[in-house]
């Protein structure tokens, strides 16, 4: 969030430490990077197998941003662009985020949310089932990626492009590549199901 308004930012240090840069929750992909990096941290401190750790992960990052994106649509934030759908929805009041009022907007929130409801039902299924170490994390980050580089393109955002496409989108397409490469990498023998345990 920091680095998309960097300017502005920089300009008045002192919004980093307003409740309005608490209450605005931050940016998805920098709370993904820094716990991604955080838990590479904390399994080499206590040794944990990192592919096999990060696919029990998977499924509870999934679900937990489908029920972060109801949220932003209750909230009214990270609104879409200007549709005439008949899905389309309309907010009549903007207490919690500057969402325009009174046109009909794609249900951005919705559409990913619904997308990481399927993702985490089909990394579950796959927990239960022995997969390849690694399988079930690369599953996650490549229809998410995908999703999400496609969603950029209804919704409405202060971003500026860099090129063609907005950062949040190379950023998508940076962990699609990672996903990818993981389910290219990934060793052929099936791992054993078994618990993973902090000792």
């Amino acid at each position: 969030m920091f680095l998309f308004d960097l300017p502005e930012y920089l300009r008045d240090p002192g919004q980093i430490f307003t409740l309005e840069t608490l209450q605005a929750a931050g940016v998805f992909h920098g709370g993904f990077i820094a716990a991604f990096v955080t838990a590479v941290v904390v399994m080499s401190r206590y040794k944990l197998p990192v592919l096999e750790t990060m696919d029990v992960f998977a499924p509870g990052v999934a679900i937990g941003q489908a029920i972060g994106r109801l949220g932003c649509f209750a909230a009214g934030c990270c609104w879409g662009r200007e549709c005439d759908l008949p899905w389309g929805v309309r907010f009549r009041f903007d207490f919690a985020a500057p969402v325009p009022l009174d046109k009909t907007l794609h249900p951005v929130q919705l559409y990913e949310s619904a997308v990481n409801f399927l993702i985490f039902a089909v990394l579950y299924r796959m927990c239960g089932k022995e997969h390849r170490a690694g399988q079930v994390i690369g599953w996650y980050l490549v229809p998410y990626s995908t999703v999400r580089f496609i969603v950029e393109f209804f919704r409405v955002h202060e971003q500026s492009l860099v090129g063609p496409f907005s950062l949040t989108q190379w950023i998508s397409l940076a962990l699609l590549g990672l996903g990818a490469g993981m389910l290219l990498r990934v060793g052929r023998k099936p791992t054993a199901l078994k618990t993973i345990a902090v000792q």
